[in-house]
């Protein structure tokens, strides 16, 4: 009996064996086929209607394949499973033989299965097939075969016939053949092609279209997306025509680029999901009607996956703009208990912070009562966006204007000094002195007691002063541009504004995306390829926090993926980032208020793709955690270079110990495997700096970036995480900075020893008004002139300035001294300034032909246009730094050649570590690990 789907591909693998079962329990069929081989006439007229379908086939085999995520007799779970639910049967029931047996047969199955399953599916495209894999191969159909044996014995023998044991007598076979059949489908796409029909043709071509997807998927996975397709033949002809029309609406629903309103949006959501519960019915009747023998793991994965798909449908159509607008003033401005505060204000001895917790109380209620108002007439539709955002300014002004601002700075300064923020009384009275709010010694000292008591640091009255500081610590700018950001919000609610995209509801259908990411990312202009798909409430399977503050909460969440993995991702809310963004010294290089930190983050990995480097910055997405809209990141494996560095035990042996970065470099040395990490690392850390490079990071210090060293084999991951600090409008080259408007940083630059800076203009720029000024003072400027100096020109450049024309002045951070990098940092907030002393052969190839067309398309939807044109300068420069070192025999084929290290130690010999100098100027192997490993 055959077990393979498609008789045309046996004799690839004729020397196997076929799945079959022995002894006296053998079956006459296979529960894996159905009991009649078709002709090949009919399989022919099959083939030319998948491929009519092709569109529609492979969006259902992508959605069968992500209902058998956990299929039986694959990952290795059998044992455990077996052991939970089939417990070992008493002493003197007859069938403690026949459970042990199971139990072995089941054991062997997972180690099979642990042996397959992870080797990559191409390594078995080769023909003749190596004698290795095939091993393995047969002693996986072997072990499942027997374990189908032994569970038909030990159900005969005991009468169980549970539905675990029923599912997994099916699934033994079907793990066989599904085994064979890609590893048969595997070798015709690999091999020749020559004498195979028309029909084998095609087969061959489909097969090899599907190996161009699979990158690095492995048997395991291979299977996975093989299973459905492949017994579910029955199935996939019933549910075909009603899988088109769902797939068929949601073509049309995604064409409509320019938008729908939210009734229309409604309406369509609404009838995609009744062409989605016919499609249900008929896969329900396939459990009923004996159409076919289904694996039942499979079929109630895919009936649970369709069952969620109509929920968010539901939800969808049932979605309510307004709220979600609501939504937003609720995290950008919270409701705060007045009631709290002055319960703290009868708690307290102290005069003055008695009266200003109540003076507060009094701001809150006032507050509170402004946001109720807001938010009632925007869930009504009888508000405005001007109306919004006056209405949002107006409450922020309660808690920020006259006696209740010095109050609410006061209570603000407590909260610091409660949660470790100030340290004690004296910093807590500079502080209040730097904000404007004078106390005196003794009130400080008192004040600094009743922080850190227990009324201000546990229960209620820490978690009061908490919410109060997170709403409190927002500047005025950023709460500007988010009330800015909310009235555009509530624009798009109108009747008759198009703003959601049919590409929401096939989202809320193929993936696991929250509804009101959906919601929030349509109303905010985000598209879909910028959301996290993984990241939905139904998927969630834990969460952990990581950090907390005022302002910032960040938050571990563990999502389960389409295969049944854990899927870690790190989520940090927007409103935080934002809140916090001005803190950094590099806010000043060029970000303006409305800037999304979310999306610089995906700009960030956008970019690092774009240079071959994709996975040298942890990959970053935006999605809704907790009813609040923020990034998720990628976690990524590792330590802090600083905690490397710094000598703490922080890199797992594999044993359950740490090791130091000291005991690692000695354990590899004596396994002579050290220069091979070393050579790891550097190359790792340079593909992190042309990431760097191009998106503009300014803030790339050693606790910012993960190194993960397997201290057996010397191999090397490095991440670079929080790249808030990129897409600045300012830095234009790779350490080229345009300084224009900064006079104070200038005029310090210049007497650092610069002397005059150039001050430069884009000629091909110009308007032809624009360019006459230029000719004026500049007759002889050739035509193709581009970048010009008008340094000596101040005359010049007050005419250019009022035509409206941007002059840039530009400071190539890369040969400043040290005296001039200290201006800069100080000014501007550097950790990083250099051009990188190397490049990989690969990010060369790719960055050589990277189209800068592309690239700013590549970015468009996530950057304004000032940080779009400053990146795709960074590019030009970039481009001309990597053929600058190719021309200097700088571009490295191989990391363990000893020039490119003693290059290295050449270019620091000399350098004061511990100078501005060293930290600003060298890259990152040489700032943070030369002479360390």
């Amino acid at each position: 009996m055959s077990q393979v789907h498609n008789p045309l591909y046996t004799p690839l693998i004729s020397d196997l064996p076929e799945p079959s079962v022995t002894g006296s329990h053998a079956v006459a069929t296979s529960p894996a086929v159905e009991p009649e081989i078709r002709p090949e006439a009919a399989q022919s007229r099959e083939s030319s209607v998948a491929v009519q379908l092709q569109g529609a086939q492979k969006r259902l085999d992508r959605l069968l394949g992500r209902a058998s995520g956990n299929l039986p007799c694959l990952t290795g779970s059998v044992y455990a499973e077996l052991g939970r639910n089939i417990p070992r049967p008493g002493l003197f029931s007859g069938l403690r033989s026949a459970h042990g047996r199971l139990m072995d047969a089941a054991r062997a199955c997972d180690k099979a299965a642990a042996a397959l399953a992870g080797i990559p599916a191409r390594s078995f495209a080769g023909v003749p097939l190596p004698k290795a894999l095939l091993n393995r191969l047969s002693a996986y159909t072997e072990a499942q075969n027997a374990l189908y044996g032994e569970v038909r014995r030990f159900m005969e023998a005991s009468g169980n016939d549970s539905a675990l044991l029923s599912s997994l007598l099916h699934s033994t076979q079907y793990r066989a053949s599904e085994a064979l059949n890609l590893v048969a489908s595997l070798q015709l796409a690999g091999g020749s092609g020559e004498g195979l029909s028309a029909e084998q043709q095609v087969v061959r071509a489909n097969m090899q279209d599907r190996m161009a997807d699979m990158g690095d998927m492995t048997v395991s996975g291979g299977m996975k997306a093989l299973a459905p397709g492949m017994h579910e033949r029955t199935l996939q002809r019933r549910v075909d025509g009603q899988m088109k029309e769902l797939f068929d609406a949601l073509d049309r629903l995604e064409q409509q680029g320019a938008g729908m309103s939210e009734q229309q949006f409604r309406r369509e959501a609404a009838d995609v999901r009744n062409v989605l519960d016919r499609a249900r019915a008929a896969v329900a009747l396939l459990n009923t009607d004996g159409m076919s023998v289904e694996d039942r793991s499979l079929h109630a994965g895919l009936n649970d996956l369709l069952d969620r798909c109509s929920a968010r449908l539901g939800n969808l159509s049932g979605c309510s703009l307004h709220g979600e607008v609501v939504k937003a003033v609720d995290e950008l401005m919270p409701g705060i208990d007045p009631d709290a505060c002055r319960a703290l204000a009868s708690k307290t001895g102290l005069t003055r912070l008695r009266n200003a917790l109540m003076d507060v109380a009094g701001g809150l209620a006032r507050y509170n009562a402004d946001l109720r108002a807001l938010k009632g007439d925007i869930q009504a539709g009888a508000s405005s966006p001007d109306r919004v955002r006056s209405g949002l300014m107006q409450a922020w002004r309660r808690l920020r204007s006259g006696s209740t601002d010095k109050n609410s700075t006061l209570l603000y300064a407590l909260y610091l000094a409660g949660s470790g923020g100030l340290s004690n009384s004296v910093a807590l009275r500079n502080f209040l002195g730097r904000c404007g709010v004078s106390v005196s010694v003794r009130e400080a000292v008192n004040l600094f007691a009743a922080a850190r008591s227990s009324d201000f640091c546990e229960g209620a009255g820490a978690a009061f002063l908490e919410k109060f500081a997170g709403t409190l610590s927002t500047r005025q700018p950023i709460v500007e541009a988010q009330a800015e950001e909310i009235g555009a919000m509530y624009a798009g609610t109108a009747a008759d504004r198009a703003v959601l995209r049919g590409e929401y509801i096939a989202a809320a259908f193929e993936h696991d995306v929250e509804i009101p990411t959906l919601l929030e990312a349509s109303l905010r202009g985000i598209p879909t390829d910028q959301l996290e798909m993984k990241a939905g409430s139904d998927t969630l399977k834990s969460a952990k926090v990581l950090g907390h503050g005022a302002a910032n909460t960040v938050t571990l969440c563990v999502y389960r993926g389409e295969n049944g993995e854990d899927v870690p991702l790190v989520f940090k809310p927007e409103t935080a980032a934002r809140q916090g963004f001005p803190d950094l010294t590099v806010y000043r290089l060029g970000y303006r208020a409305g800037a999304r930190v979310m999306q610089i983050n995906v700009a960030a990995s956008r970019s690092a793709d774009a240079a071959g480097c994709g996975d040298a910055v942890a990959r970053s997405r935006i999605g809704v955690y907790d009813g609040r809209v923020g990034l998720f990141m990628e976690k990524a494996p590792g330590s802090t270079a600083c905690d490397l560095m710094t000598g703490r035990s922080c890199v797992p042996d594999g044993r359950g110990n740490k090791l130091t970065l000291g005991q690692v470099v000695s354990g590899l040395r004596k396994k002579g495997l050290l220069d091979g990490m070393r050579a790891n690392l550097m190359r790792e850390l340079n593909r992190l700096e042309w990431a760097d490079a191009l998106s503009g990071q300014a803030d790339r210090h050693y606790q910012n970036y993960l190194v993960d060293i397997n201290p057996e084999t010397g191999a090397v991951k490095v991440t670079g995480i929080d790249n808030d600090a990129s897409f600045g409008a300012r830095k234009v080259g790779v350490a080229k900075v345009d300084i224009a408007g900064r006079d104070e940083l200038r005029q310090a630059l210049e007497a650092a020893h610069a002397g005059p800076l150039p001050v430069m203009v884009d000629a091909s720029a110009l308007s032809d008004d624009q360019k006459r000024i230029l000719r004026i003072f500049m007759p002889d400027l050739p035509d193709d002139a581009t970048q010009v100096n008008i340094a000596g020109n101040p005359a010049l450049q007050a005419q250019l300035s009022g035509a409206g024309v941007h002059l840039s002045v530009v400071v190539d951070g890369s040969t400043l001294n040290e005296d001039q990098l200290g201006v800069m940092r100080r000014h501007l907030g550097f950790n990083q300034l250099f051009r990188p002393s190397f490049i990989d052969r690969e990010t060369y190839d790719k960055l050589r032909l990277l189209d800068e067309n592309a690239y700013r398309m590549s970015l468009r939807d996530c950057l304004d246009d000032e940080a779009l044109d400053a990146a795709v300068s960074r590019l030009r420069d970039a481009k001309a730094v990597a053929e600058d070192l190719a021309r200097r025999g700088r571009v490295v084929d191989d990391w363990k050649d000893a020039a490119v290290l003693d290059a290295m130690k050449a270019e620091v010999r000399g350098v004061d570590r511990d100078s501005l100098f060293h930290h600003l100027h060298f890259g990152f192997f040489q700032r943070d690990f030369l002479g360390k490993v």
